[in-house]
């Protein structure tokens, strides 16, 4: 059952690029090869999320593409960061590494951002204001939902249904948005008023200011899905994830 939907983009300083900065670029991705910022840059450890924006970088937008040519074409991509900018991999670097000053840009899900606000060093609007989220304006980017799964083998299985039920009620799923900045597939969750709705916290559940990283059902007929690949195919994108890190 999916619980949760996100966007993959770009998270940023917004004190140290601001936001018609790099959605004034032709092709924001970019962004992430600028040696002003060599140190400081960080992708996921994830290869999928990573090779896919390297796809997205050099124009593919076939993120499950079995084609030897883009495939290496996108690793190649990704280790030009290595001597451009000394890259570096986590998976915690969007709402960790941001608001604690250890990476200027990463590559960011949507909810890590809406949810770094609650890393930040100190907690007041000015500190907050300084988290960004880039995603493309005709939301033609890569965009996934996390599930829950009950196991066929169960042991408790109405139970285990009970619980998505009690997960997928309005009010609890709107609390779990609150802690954990991913957007619930919620159709009373109105997107266009996520930006100005106080979550459980008090705040809005999307600040203003990153309001790119605000889900519309919309961008699942015009994003691009990372798909499960074929043993053969998601071989090569392992040997090219592998070429990266080896590098």
């Amino acid at each position: 059952m999916p619980y949760a939907t996100y966007t993959t983009g770009i998270g940023y300083r917004r004190d140290l690029i601001p936001d018609e900065q790099i959605r004034g670029m032709s092709n924001p991705y970019e962004i992430l090869w600028d040696t002003k910022y060599k140190g400081k840059i960080g992708i996921y450890d994830d290869y999928r999320e990573a090779l896919s924006m390297g796809l997205l970088k050099n124009g593919i937008t076939d993120l499950n593409t079995g084609n030897p040519k883009y495939i290496n074409e996108a690793q190649r991509t990704l280790t030009s960061l290595i001597n451009a900018v000394n890259v570096r991999t986590s998976i915690n670097g969007a709402y960790l590494g941001i608001p604690k000053g250890t990476f200027d840009i990463h590559q960011a899900w949507s909810g890590d951002m809406v949810a770094a606000w609650q890393y930040t060093p100190t907690q007041n609007m000015k500190t907050w204001q300084t988290l960004g989220y880039w995603f493309p304006s005709n939301r033609k980017g890569a965009v996934f939902n996390d599930t829950i799964t009950i196991p066929a083998n169960a042991q408790n299985p109405v139970l285990a249904h009970h619980f998505l039920d009690w997960m997928m009620t309005y009010k609890n799923a709107m609390l779990n948005f609150s802690w954990n900045g991913y957007q619930p597939p919620q159709r009373k969750a109105d997107p266009t008023t996520l930006t100005t709705t106080k979550s459980y916290y008090g705040e809005p559940y999307v600040f203003p200011w990153m309001a790119d990283a605000v889900v519309f059902e919309k961008d699942f007929h015009v994003g691009y899905f990372e798909e499960e690949l074929t043993p053969q195919v998601d071989q090569l994108w392992h040997n090219a994830w592998q070429a990266f890190n080896s590098a």
